[in-house]
């Protein structure tokens, strides 16, 4: 190789190219270097960043000392993609492109804190003893709400099915376009809001988690699939006893067991009023995701599993991780005298 090179660049055709290589080199280096530097990463997503480490140590060292398996090859393809995602948004932002490099970074942080969180609940699962639903259910009868009948008018109509379908798998592309729409419409403080609410919204439903472990309403009330067969879904009948099989040891397969395991609180309606929270400064946005997002809540008990309280509860933790992060993210700024 070394030989082939040297007979290449003694040609002129070769000196041509490396002359045209190192221009090129020169170049690049002496226009990266007139870019104002900037920190690679903002400080107001530093918390969010934090967190991120730390729970991605701890859950590291307790499936290292635990049997609980784990495929590390196909995590690092998964989380290499994100982190390959999270660099370059360091990279734009350290040469100037501020608004791209900041999108890139919590357009990557929010699905690598999630993936950390369903790790978190399968290791907290092993620490659970009962389940909740007497509970969560007797909640329900209190609050003056009937799951059943609330079933009972997604079975009569599969076309409201089919929208609240819609609606609830929103959910999984709404963090991410709300993470490039804010930072690339320049909206930076709300952006870092967004971010920090996620992950501490995250934070305070991993944490309940544990204590209110359930089988959900469709086991509880003895609903089989062909009471329901459009919903094309099995997490109803399987996701009660993935968390038995979990507690119980029977069930060592991490990823496997990667499923939504939380009821109360619901994430799903804690995440759409973080949506709307970040959404709503767009006005030409509400007419698309008002009904979005109180469809996606509305959606949550027949896709999402969930009783009516969780609904509650999760309502209830964005409106803490909303008033915490702008809290947290005001302090950060008045500190570092961040505008925008």
């Amino acid at each position: 190789m070394s030989c082939c090179y040297q007979w290449a660049v003694t040609l002129p055709g070769g000196l041509a190219m490396t002359g045209f290589a190192a221009n090129l080199l020169d170049r690049f280096s002496t226009a990266a270097n007139a870019v104002r530097k900037q920190p690679p990463v903002d400080q107001r997503l530093v918390p969010a960043m934090i967190l991120a480490m730390v729970a991605l140590a701890a859950e590291a060292l307790y499936i290292a000392v635990s049997d609980l398996s784990f495929p590390f090859g196909f995590v690092l393809r998964m989380f290499g993609l994100l982190a390959f995602i999270l660099g370059g948004g360091m990279i734009a932002r350290r040469y100037g492109m501020r608004r791209i490099g900041d999108a890139l970074q919590a357009a990557a942080l929010a699905p690598i804190l999630g993936a950390l969180s369903v790790v978190a609940m399968v290791i907290l699962t092993r620490f659970t003893t009962t389940f909740a639903d007497d509970a969560l259910a007797g909640a329900d009868h209190v609050l003056g709400l009937d799951w059943m009948a609330m079933f009972a008018v997604f079975q009569r109509n599969p076309g409201l099915l089919e929208l609240a379908r819609v609606a609830y798998l929103s959910f999984y592309w709404q963090f991410i376009a709300a993470s490039l729409v804010l930072f690339c419409l320049d909206r930076p403080a709300a952006g870092f809001r967004f971010i920090n609410a996620w992950a501490i919204a995250l934070l305070i439903s991993v944490a309940i988690y544990p204590f209110y472990t359930a089988v959900g309403p469709y086991l509880r009330y003895g609903i089989v699939p062909a009471d329901i067969p459009n919903l094309h879904r099995d997490a109803p009948w399987t996701t009660g006893p993935i968390i038995e099989a979990i507690r119980e040891g029977r069930r060592t397969d991490v990823i496997g067991s990667m499923t939504g395991l939380i009821f109360f609180p619901s994430f799903h309606a804690a995440g759409a009023i973080l949506y709307l929270r970040a959404w709503w400064q767009f006005k030409w946005l509400r007419w698309l995701v008002v009904p979005l997002n109180l469809g996606l809540i509305a959606a949550a008990p027949v896709f999402g599993l969930h009783y009516f309280i969780d609904l509650v509860g999760g309502v209830a933790v964005a409106v803490v991780a909303i008033v915490l992060a702008n809290a947290l993210t005001t302090r950060i700024e008045r500190r570092v005298g961040a505008n925008g």
